[in-house]
């Protein structure tokens, strides 16, 4: 599928990329062969995810649950994918925003969420995890170390939790392939039909390796954060009628 949308004057800019980047033959192929596009919104405010809603985007993903919460205020048909750290005491609030959750990386969080799965599965709105490994045991990085990913990985299938698939970043300095290539090897060995891995830097060497989900921030939006952005919990909530997601894109 070839993708259009009507004009959106304020955000012409920012769609005509979005539809450069879905209309790359690689794209169109790897969507079509069952692949997942998430956008990476973190530090964009709810107007620019309804011009990308609007051209038919729906699964975008955030960092920062703080600002998720006061970003989506308003009822939409959105998927909400989170790749920040699992902070304990608050999986909770995460697994009542989040339709995906990309970061189970110790015991205990994996723990937490089976509790929750079973006591509280009503209230909650994230229906699938993936496990993330740490897989350059970078110090600054989430997620488990590759070494001890087996253990946690069948920890979490004895569990019963919804573990469809792994996630993991590739140091900056390192050749991506070998460490995406891994992934999927590991993937494919317990049975998990998912990896995500590729950004926008990497994906086509992403989806090569095996990727099925991808996460693209800078290809789509032109730049790594806007200008003045710094405290990612600092965003007010956006209460404008105007930037609610259409009617049409709510069916």
């Amino acid at each position: 599928m070839e993708f259009t949308a009507n004009s959106f004057p304020p955000f012409e800019p920012l769609q005509e990329r979005y539809f450069n980047f879905m209309n790359q033959p690689i794209i169109r192929h790897f969507i079509g062969a069952g692949g997942l596009v998430t956008i990476a919104a973190e530090a964009r405010d709810y107007s620019q995810v309804n011009a990308l809603a609007c051209a038919g985007h729906r699964h975008f993903a955030e960092k920062y649950w703080q600002e998720s919460e006061k970003k989506y205020v308003h009822p939409h048909n959105l998927q909400l994918h989170y790749f920040g750290v699992l902070q304990s005491n608050k999986i909770r609030r995460i697994m009542q925003h989040f339709h995906h959750v990309e970061g189970i990386a110790s015991m205990r969080q994996a723990d937490i969420v089976a509790r929750l799965l079973k006591e509280e599965a009503s209230s909650l709105t994230t229906k699938e995890f993936f496990v993330q490994l740490n897989i350059g045991k970078e110090p600054n990085k989430n997620g488990i170390a590759p070494e001890m990913a087996p253990d946690l990985i069948e920890y979490c299938l004895i569990l019963n939790l919804p573990i469809t698939g792994l996630m993991a970043i590739p140091p900056k300095a390192d050749a991506p392939a070998p460490h995406f290539k891994a992934l999927r090897k590991l993937a494919d060995y317990y049975g998990l039909p998912h990896c995500q891995m590729g950004f926008s830097n990497d994906y086509s060497i992403a989806i090569d390796c095996g990727a099925t989900h991808i996460r693209i921030g800078t290809a789509i939006w032109g730049e790594k954060y806007p200008a003045g952005y710094k405290n990612p919990l600092a965003a007010e909530p956006l209460l404008n009628e105007s930037l609610r997601v259409p009617a049409a894109m709510t069916t």
